[in-house]
């Protein structure tokens, strides 16, 4: 098996664990152990390390960046706690190390009956399953593309929300799209919705060819990297002879 590189990424099933969270070779910073760690912790110790760093609180009125073991300061695990300052109000308490950038629990309450551009973590409305899937963007009942939205009961009201590729299409048409109108994306590429990517189909019919096209040039680009991988083993077998 290769040894991963620092920075490389891989789900959890292909390290042995459970779930379906992404996982990144990275070193401890105290150590320099290697070890997988889940994509977005910001903890880069090892449990080891974390187990015996030495604390920077002694007791008293605490400062900012401060450590502390957490039975000390009542907690029920024996993880490194930070003294640090809420990010919005500058409310400053004890964090475990792994949440330092987290808000304090007033703010995030707050900031989950915010809707809109209001919230903080407004992302635009786009909104996408996996890389590589269609994006969809979120609208407002007046929208002028609003017949073209989909209509989801959320929380007590209606949402409306546009295939992002089906928008850009009407957009450049100065038009409505028709429901049996498909919008095909010409790299294969479901996120890319530059107006040069896409190409407007009356119907379904016309869409299947170059799926099966494009599936065809997968196929065959797999195979492809197959057979030169099997090359490059038989001449290193020859040199070997």
């Amino acid at each position: 098996m290769v040894r991963p590189e620092i920075g490389d990424l891989a789900p959890a099933t292909a390290v042995g664990r459970i779930g379906r969270a992404t996982f990144r070779w990275s070193a401890c910073s105290g150590c320099g152990k290697e070890r997988w760690v889940i994509r977005y912790a910001s903890d880069q110790q090892c449990k080891s390390c974390a187990a015996t760093e030495q604390v920077s609180w002694e007791g008293g009125t605490p400062k900012l960046g401060d450590t502390v073991n957490g039975t000390t300061i009542g907690k029920v695990n024996r993880s490194t706690y930070v003294w640090t300052a809420c990010p919005d109000c500058a409310k400053e308490r004890w964090v475990a190390r792994r949440y330092i950038m987290k808000k304090c629990q007033s703010c995030a309450t707050a900031a989950r009956g915010l809707t809109g551009a209001r919230n903080p973590r407004w992302n635009g409305g786009v909104r996408q399953g996996k890389a590589g899937e269609y994006r969809y963007l979120a609208v407002s009942g007046d929208h002028p593309f609003i017949g073209m939205a989909n209509k989801v009961f959320i929380h007590g009201k209606y949402r409306y929300s546009i295939a992002e590729h089906r928008l850009v299409m009407a957009q450049h048409l100065g038009r409505l799209l028709l429901p049996w109108e498909l919008v095909h994306h010409l790299n294969g590429l479901k996120d890319d919705n530059r107006i040069e990517n896409l190409e407007l189909l009356k119907s379904k019919k016309e869409h299947l060819p170059s799926m099966n096209v494009q599936r065809l040039v997968k196929t065959l680009q797999g195979r492809a990297t197959l057979l030169e991988a099997e090359v490059a083993l038989l001449r290193s077998q020859l040199d070997r002879a």
